[in-house]
């Protein structure tokens, strides 16, 4: 299953951990694919060089760049689609471009804005709670598959 990451899924996996650092490690053990872009790789390089995360990066002893190229480790970094103009906010349309160039199954986020231009988006763009809850249906699903057929 291939999704997007938004920033602040990234931002908040790496910086606090919980449930964004869950989506890491299960594309760390294989069972998602996340896609990213360069455009999207400077967005999260920028953000994390606000004033405002410098004291928790400092408390994990990571930068900004170490984060990023943590996270480029785990994701695949594809081209974008440019001309998507599916959300008011252009910063949101990077991550429904990177889907749609990816063919990816969802773009999870935390931001209300990209939530909220979901119903016009081609792509579904979910909360993280509701991607793992999708994710966990899916891999039950999966396990009966398994068993009616050897049962």
């Amino acid at each position: 299953m291939k999704v997007v990451l938004d920033t602040n899924v990234i931002v908040s996996a790496y910086l606090f951990g919980g449930r964004p650092f869950d989506l890491l490690r299960l594309a760390e053990q294989g069972t998602i694919e996340v896609l990213t872009s360069e455009d999207a790789l400077s967005e999260l390089l920028r953000v994390l060089r606000r004033d405002k995360f410098s004291e928790r990066l400092q408390e994990l002893g990571m930068t900004p760049d170490d984060v990023v190229s943590s996270f480029s480790d785990v994701a695949v970094s594809i081209v974008s689609v440019d001309d998507v103009e599916t959300c008011e906010d252009s910063d949101d349309n990077l991550f429904i471009g990177i889907a749609l160039a990816g063919e990816a199954d969802f773009v999870v986020s935390g931001d209300r804005h990209l939530l909220g231009c979901s119903a016009r988006s081609p792509v579904a763009v979910l909360r993280i709670s509701e991607f793992l809850a999708l994710l966990q249906g899916v891999s039950q699903n999966a396990g009966s598959d398994v068993e009616d057929r050897e049962g």
